[in-house]
């Protein structure tokens, strides 16, 4: 059982700690097919299209050097409870791959959206039945509303109900992914979340080039739950959502 691509990567160019020649000669030394270089989206403080401009630029001239297929992706910030992305409709073809989170760093879309949605989300409110209900249907209005490859880190700072957003991902041919740092967010309703019948990726959310491709926790729960098949980046490469749409 072999990761074939990671999806989820940063660079200097937001908060990761090595640059991206450092990173594509990590990710071809440990034999990856495919790598996405996906910085935080325009709304967190750490990035903007400014630097989406100039990094994509980097990515193109690399590319060839690189000896791997390399995709200029993004971790869009989801910024209302309407499902609302920081990346605007004209510039989503700017990024080759979506991916979308929840981060507390984030600049939530209105200032009610700061106090009725986002805090509640980072504070001891965040397991109360209407929350977990207004994220969820958060979550799913994004992905109906936009061509989302994936949907990341899952439970991590922002609780959802895993079966229903699965079923939506499962609909709409979104990812969920099994992230290497938060897959623990997941299990509190792991069951749910198979039971859904989504299709699920592995991603390391790796900030330094030595965890790039590093997924081991990840596959030894792949392995136990005997899941391997749903998982489209182990011994196999994915076709993405928005490969197939747009918008």
């Amino acid at each position: 059982m072999t990761l074939w691509g990671d999806y989820h990567v940063h660079s200097t160019y937001s908060d990761g700690k090595d640059d991206l020649s450092t990173i594509l000669a990590a990710a071809a030394a440990k034999g990856l097919k495919e790598i996405a270089i996906t910085e935080h989206g325009p709304s967190n403080p750490s990035y903007s299209l400014a630097k989406a401009r100039k990094e994509r630029e980097e990515i193109e001239c690399l590319r060839a050097q690189s000896g791997l297929k390399v995709y200029f992706g993004n971790e869009h910030d989801l910024v209302s409870s309407g499902g609302d992305l920081d990346v605007d409709p004209k510039d989503w073809d700017l990024f080759e791959l979506h991916l979308v989170g929840f981060h507390q760093f984030s600049r939530p879309k209105t200032v009610g959206e700061w106090f009725g949605w986002y805090l509640p989300c980072l504070t001891y409110a965040k397991r109360q039945p209407e929350v977990i209900r207004r994220n969820t249907a958060s979550v799913i209005r994004c992905i109906e509303r936009y061509p989302v490859d994936v949907v990341v880190h899952l439970g991590h700072r922002m609780i959802v109900d895993l079966a229903e957003v699965g079923r939506a991902c499962r609909d709409a041919g979104t990812l969920v992914e099994l992230n290497v740092k938060h897959v623990s967010a997941l299990l509190p309703d792991w069951e749910g979340l198979l039971d859904s019948g989504c299709d699920l990726i592995v991603g390391t959310d790796a900030h330094r080039a030595r965890d790039v491709g590093e997924a081991q926790a990840v596959l030894d729960l792949i392995e136990r739950y005997g899941i391997k098949d749903r998982v489209v980046n182990l011994d196999k490469l994915p076709v993405f959502r928005s490969m197939r749409e747009k918008l």
